[in-house]
């Protein structure tokens, strides 16, 4: 049991619980888009982090100069467990916004089709003509999310009128 060797990878680490011994190490791999969650989910195979068991984080030279980036450090400067998991953090931040416009758009889908079959199919939006022909254009999340509404409340209208709300 002292040498045993264990090894989890992302696909089969959540929910995982061995016994391990109170001075276990972890080895944990960060990749360039880490974020907390898949971070939490490693670090947390360590059940007794309090009791002696460590995590020791190896990181590839990209990830480095991220982090060593992100806490505007010289390049040769050491990393720290701050360092990495204030990059970390940044990454989440960094992919939960980016995701904000699609998770709005898909609310919306669903709280303006809600109980009515035939508006529920949604068209692809962007055809090449759409997608090359103009300069794209920075606006708010909130004023994609008014628009959206407007064209699935219009849509439910023009498709089925009797659809109740």
């Amino acid at each position: 049991e002292r040498d045993t060797f264990v090894i989890y990878d992302e696909s089969r680490c959540r929910g995982a619980d061995l016994k391990l011994n109170n001075d276990a190490v972890a080895l944990v791999t960060l990749g360039l888009k880490m974020c907390k969650d898949k971070l939490m989910q490693a670090a947390a195979r360590m059940r007794k982090l309090s009791e002696g068991q460590r995590l020791v984080f190896l990181v590839t030279a990209e990830v480095a100069v991220q982090a060593r980036t992100h806490s505007q450090l010289d390049q040769g400067s050491k990393l720290t467990v701050h360092h990495i998991l204030a990059w970390v953090m940044h990454n989440t931040v960094r992919s939960t916004s980016s995701g904000l416009t699609q998770w709005g758009e898909k609310g919306m889908v669903f709280a303006t089709t809600h109980g009515c079959r035939e508006v529920c199919r949604i068209e692809e939006k962007l055809d090449l003509e759409k997608l090359y022909a103009r300069p794209l254009q920075k606006t708010s999340s909130d004023r994609i999310m008014r628009a959206t509404q407007k064209l699935l409340v219009d849509r439910r209208t023009a498709v089925s009128p009797t659809c109740a709300w």
